[in-house]
């Protein structure tokens, strides 16, 4: 079963937002090491679209959003986004993950791939 990592802290009025206190990785050789391993994730949903920083809205719409995974977790380009731009720690639960695969994110086959997306697609309808 596949796991999805929480992005934001909540939703109000249907803008998504960090709460004040949202834990931080001040360690740049932590920030460096957690934001290498999600960008080498294997590309799940691929889009050129952007959302609003949410943290600094005056950006823009500069977050991207495409899925990535390495076959167990599911996260998107807005959690390495957040951790490089505002040092924000990406869901506890992924970074343990991330910290007990010693920041190597594995290589994702086609097959894993496609289990991965059927799955993903399945817990977006079920919720």
């Amino acid at each position: 079963m596949i796991k999805v990592a929480r992005v934001f802290d909540g939703v109000r009025d249907g803008v998504p937002y960090f709460e004040p206190g949202h834990p931080r990785v001040p360690e740049a050789e932590e920030r460096e090491r957690l934001a290498r391993y999600l960008e080498a994730g294997a590309p799940l949903l691929a889009t050129t679209g952007l959302d609003v920083d949410r943290v600094d809205p005056g950006r823009g719409r500069v977050v991207p959003v495409s899925f990535r995974t390495d076959g167990v977790h599911v996260w998107t380009d807005t959690v390495t986004y957040y951790l490089r731009a505002h040092h924000l720690r990406p869901d506890p639960e992924l970074c343990a993950h991330i910290a007990a695969a010693g920041y190597a994110c594995p290589p994702v086959g086609a097959e894993e791939a496609a289990r991965v997306l059927a799955e993903f697609q399945r817990f977006s309808r079920e919720g």
